[in-house]
């Protein structure tokens, strides 16, 4: 009696935004577990691209530029390592490669996985001032939040607000558009400021948010259509600016409570 023996399926990813370190991280870890992974990135001269666990590196033009060129090369990508004994996933990393992605999701159906939520929600989780009234609405807990529609709103609400307080670009990351403020006249003052330097009209002003004392953590976690599947909660030891704003320097910590919150 003859006995095959089932060719286990090659498992590949494509990562894009490859000078990241959480794309680096991403590629070691998937490395490891022996997924061969690709990486992208507008320059040749990304972090993860030099890790031994990157089998190919690819560049794309700037999906801010030009996102349709992102898109066809992500495609080209795609269609060089899709095969039929082929686990193939996309990853993109940085908001304006996922954005370009999961606004064009079915470009991909057939051809590769996405491990990405759909454009609603990702537009939700995006943008502060939409999830702070999704929050409200749903009765999550937050810090008090300031969500206006009018300028002349926020000159108003802003003098009844408790501070000190963070003002911020809803869609921004990375501590650009967010400041520090102590007074409803310095809240005012950089409203005004960003509302000129941004050109900003309805439905994109910044929001203001009560500043909450503490230390600071943060929990994240890994869904598979609602189910969890995985969490990971890290301090903030040193903030950029260091009054309060993204980790500079994190370290992972062992948080049940705040991820049973969180998986609930």
């Amino acid at each position: 009696m003859t006995h095959k023996t089932k060719t286990p399926r090659k498992r590949k990813c494509i990562i894009t935004f490859a000078r990241a370190w959480h794309a680096l991280a991403a590629t070691r870890c998937l490395g490891r577990y022996g997924i061969e992974v690709i990486t992208g990135d507008t320059s040749r001269l990304s972090a993860a691209s030099f890790s031994r666990y990157s089998k190919e590196h690819f560049t794309y033009p700037d999906p801010d530029e030009d996102p349709e060129g992102f898109l066809k090369k992500l495609e080209e990508v795609a269609r060089k390592h899709q095969a039929s004994d082929t686990d193939l996933v996309l990853m993109p990393f940085h908001i304006a490669c996922t954005y370009a992605v999961v606004s064009n999701q079915k470009r991909f159906e057939g051809l590769v996985k996405l491990a990405l939520p759909n454009k609603e929600q990702f537009e939700l989780a995006s943008d502060k001032a939409k999830l702070s009234r999704f929050c409200q609405e749903h009765n999550f807990h937050m810090p008090p939040t300031l969500v206006i529609d009018r300028a002349e709103q926020f000159h108003e609400s802003a003098r009844h607000f408790t501070y000190p307080a963070f003002l911020k670009l809803p869609t921004s990351a990375a501590s650009i558009g967010m400041f520090e403020v102590k007074s409803a006249e310095e809240a005012i003052r950089y409203f005004d400021k960003l509302v000129k330097d941004y050109d900003l009209k309805t439905g994109e002003y910044p929001i203001l948010q009560e500043k909450v004392s503490g230390q600071d953590y943060c929990s994240t976690f890994l869904f598979d259509h609602g189910e969890p599947r995985a969490a990971m909660t890290y301090r903030n030891i040193l903030t950029y600016p260091s009054s309060g704003g993204m980790g500079a320097v994190r370290e992972t910590v062992d948080a049940p409570e705040m991820e049973a919150i969180g998986n609930a």
